[in-house]
């Protein structure tokens, strides 16, 4: 009884050192558990211009005991919009053997320097007083791996260039100070359409049969004259002209909505904005999808509700593939319309949630409401 007295009177003081040593021997050497690396950022130049290149430089420190790969590693601006990074480079390199892998691994320990280059966009709808980065990374220790952890740092910078202030200030070039990018380019495009409108037709079918000869389109010469070609023999040259003249002229007219849809889309596609109202085309073709659209989906469907009530087999086979095909197109222009809503145009949500837009926004892409 004395002995076991004994034992617990030296037990127990180790326990009690144990759970109070234990603890914070454990915050000594994680000072954070989810995000151990420690950045500071700094962007060069200060003073932005619109298409202006420049450089961000990342000083990173991971405490002893840490080591984060070097493909994790992502940069993201923020803000402003539009920024586009090259590929990062991370210099010194560790190399050590990844148990977890099972194979040799490169990434950061101790301290390391990430540098990329950037680039402004072609505008700035507003001005920007700081540059918003996100940086994501992946730390793991000789026991565990951190689940991949996102930073964000701010760096002050100025943009003093506002879209619609330059439209005023700077003279728009004349077409003969414009750089020419080859013969098939748009400046070319816009002479001869301007001198007559054979001169730009004949361009633009000399262009097109000049895209024939790009590798994309050699794959495809195969599956057309199989499609083309199937049962020619048993047909007459005319039957077999007309099969080649509907198949030309059905590309034709596909390519040619495509065109109308990105010449309508603006900006969207990389060009300028077209002269709109309150309402731009993109508002107007949801509008009117959805009025008959919705009208198509509800007849057909009605036929499918009620089978074999006044309709044939081939009807409801006919209003089935309807039913489908709309409800299709119409559930992809949705996704497509809540892109453009919400991050697909700056500016869109917060104007649905304010009610009010900006001049320049306004300016910019409501011409015509704006006026």
């Amino acid at each position: 009884m004395t002995r076991t007295l004994q034992k617990l009177l030296i037990a127990i003081p180790l326990i009690l050192v144990s759970i109070i040593a234990g603890p914070m021997a454990w915050a000594d050497s994680n000072p954070n558990d989810t995000d151990p690396l420690l950045a500071t950022a700094k962007v060069l130049p200060y003073d932005w211009s619109p298409g202006q290149g420049g450089s961000i430089e990342i000083q990173m420190k991971l405490p002893p005991g840490y080591h984060a790969y070097d493909d994790k590693f992502s940069v993201v601006i923020l803000e402003p919009d539009g920024f586009k990074v090259a590929p990062l480079k991370i210099e010194p390199l560790a190399t050590w053997y990844d148990k977890f892998s099972k194979r040799d691994r490169q990434g950061v320990k101790d301290q390391a320097t990430l540098t990329a280059h950037i680039e402004a966009p072609d505008r700035f709808l507003k001005k920007y007083d700081k540059m918003i980065l996100e940086l994501t990374y992946q730390a793991c220790s000789d026991q565990f791996c951190l689940f991949p952890s996102t930073k964000k740092i701010e760096v002050p910078i100025t943009t003093p260039v506002v879209a619609g202030e330059a439209e005023l200030t700077t003279p728009a070039p004349s077409p003969a100070e414009t750089p020419s990018g080859g013969f098939f380019d748009t400046h070319n495009f816009k002479k001869y359409l301007g001198s007559s409108l054979f001169a730009g037709l004949l361009f633009v079918f000399f262009a097109g049969i000049f895209t024939s000869f790009t590798p994309c389109i050699f794959p495809m010469i195969p599956i057309t004259l199989a499609v083309l070609g199937n049962h020619s023999e048993q047909k007459s040259r005319l039957q077999n002209f007309i099969t080649s003249l509907v198949y030309v002229l059905g590309i034709a007219t596909t390519y040619s909505l495509l065109g109308l849809v990105a010449a309508s889309g603006g900006g969207m596609f990389g060009g300028p904005e077209p002269p709109a109202g309150k309402f731009n085309g993109g508002e107007k073709l949801i509008f009117w999808l959805s009025a008959f659209g919705g009208a198509g989906v509800a007849a057909s469907g009605y036929v499918l509700l009620f089978p074999f009530y006044g309709t044939t087999v081939g009807n409801m086979e006919l209003a089935e593939i309807t039913h489908s095909v709309i409800a299709i197109l119409f559930i992809a222009a949705m996704f497509v319309h809540i892109y453009m809503g919400t991050i697909g145009v700056e500016g869109a949500f917060e104007a649905m949630a304010e009610g009010t837009v900006d001049v320049n926004w306004a300016k910019e892409r409501h011409s015509l409401w704006y006026e």
